[in-house]
């Protein structure tokens, strides 16, 4: 049941400052993962007038739904994160999300992810944190579904590896290809997965990733920018490990989808 639709810049501002902290942290904290939260999207197809991660449900923002999630992913396998929630200009932060820190978003997913990891990097430049993350972790702010034991799968699963890799879900329907209404081709479905995130990648390697493919768009060379993490690690020609995950763990885009909420 959704609650209400409570606007977002009604609450506390996010300033175009690299970062700023919603809650109080303490000096020098260690954080061995990143958690990177881009929340400056702004999808059509849930037809309201808000962007969904800032939807309430049940009394709580979707948004705060999937910080809760990761914190207790973090607090329940002692892990030391540090989470960064990517806004748009003048957006701030609903009351219920606290224990994050905040930074300017961009205009696409992979700006957005950017400006965070370099974000992150200041808290540790200035001392905030001890020293900079080793790993990065993304994960969708509508996308508060996923287990704390997948994450931590994946965690276990690529803590070792030198890139990282992804959750995702195995393909079990069969796939059309169509022309308008028309079905032009069956496609083999076996070697087909369904990304999700979070995506995890080591820390520096996502960032110089990520950098190299937006230069490469301004440059020209490229059209769209990486529409996940996974593809930004992919056109450097590194191999994404994949890591199978539930199929429950939805990304919230129409409105029945809030009725798993």
């Amino acid at each position: 049941m959704v609650d209400s639709m409570s606007d977002p810049t009604t609450a506390r501002t996010t300033t175009p400052a690299a970062a700023q902290a919603t809650t109080p942290a303490t000096a020098s904290t260690a954080a061995s993962v990143a958690i990177i939260i881009p929340a400056a999207g702004f999808g059509t197809r849930m037809g309201q007038g808000i962007a969904k991660q800032f939807i309430t449900v049940r009394g709580k923002t979707i948004l705060a739904r999937t910080v809760d999630k990761m914190q207790l992913w973090a607090k329940h396998y002692q892990h030391n994160t540090v989470i960064m929630v990517a806004l748009s200009q003048g957006v701030v932060l609903p009351a219920d999300v606290v224990g994050v820190h905040t930074c300017l978003g961009g205009k696409e997913r992979a700006d957005s992810v950017a400006n965070a990891l370099a974000a992150v990097a200041d808290l540790a430049d200035k001392g905030k944190l001890s020293t900079t993350p080793k790993w990065a972790m993304v994960h969708d702010a509508a996308r508060p579904l996923v287990s704390i034991e997948d994450i931590e799968k994946l965690y276990q699963t690529l803590k070792y590896d030198k890139v990282g890799g992804i959750l995702a879900e195995k393909i079990t329907a069969t796939v059309k290809r169509a022309e308008g209404q028309i079905i032009t081709a069956t496609v083999p479905r076996e070697d087909l997965w369904l990304a999700q995130t979070p995506q995890l990648f080591r820390f520096a390697l996502l960032r110089q990733s990520l950098q190299q493919s937006l230069q490469a768009r301004r440059d020209h060379l490229t059209g769209d920018p990486p529409t996940d993490e996974a593809s930004a690690i992919e056109a450097m020609g590194l191999e994404v490990k994949i890591i199978e995950g539930s199929r429950y763990n939805i990304k919230i885009t129409v409105p029945e989808d809030l009725l798993f909420c």
